[in-house]
């Protein structure tokens, strides 16, 4: 396993990221509650392109996860739900993430991702998760991911299909997660 020296700039950066989304994290809590934001009376024709106007979005992935170091590529499940708010006309979005890993050892992915719709179709996401893997001798390995990705919004009436492609920072490591999502705003 690959070692990062606790002073390192790499060590640093990871762990400023970590407490940055963590921040974001905690206050996304009353931010997800909330009624969402209404625009005169509802939601605005600009806005209305967005999920058909739904401000929130709950989907379910299938696709696979490659280790880049390990050269192993593993089944990937997982759901993900977004909460839309009204910040720069509707366009970024909270929201939690779950996923599992179907490896040797199973690995749970459970996490804080943020949502930025560039387009109708477009979607860039940064999320904190924390990983959770057997470790092979009775206990648990846990540590912290950063997720960079982006994925393509197919809109089909009520349903969205979304092809993703998702990097992964755990420990010094890069995993390629990639596969569809499917799913539906409310």
């Amino acid at each position: 396993m690959l070692r990062v020296e606790s002073n390192s700039p790499h060590k640093r950066l990871h762990q400023a990221l970590s407490l940055s989304m963590l921040v974001i994290f905690i206050g996304a809590g009353p931010i997800l509650a909330a009624d969402p934001p209404q625009i005169s009376g509802g939601v605005s024709e600009e806005d209305s392109h967005h999920g058909g106007g739904h401000h929130y979005h709950v989907a379910a992935f299938f696709g696979a996860t490659t280790n880049i170091e390990g050269e192993h590529t593993d089944l990937t499940l997982g759901i993900d739900a977004e909460r839309r708010l009204g910040l720069m006309h509707g366009k970024i979005g909270i929201g939690i993430l779950a996923e599992a890993i179907l490896a040797e050892h199973t690995e749970l992915i459970l996490g804080a991702p943020l949502f930025y719709h560039a387009t109708d179709e477009i979607k860039l996401i940064g999320a904190i998760a924390r990983t959770f893997a057997d470790d092979g001798h009775g206990g648990t390995h846990q540590a912290t991911l950063i997720r960079l990705g982006a994925g393509y919004d197919l809109h089909m009436g009520g349903i969205t299909l979304t092809p993703a492609v998702n990097a992964d920072f755990i420990d010094g490591h890069l995993s390629v997660v990639y596969g569809l999502a499917a799913g539906f705003g409310f």
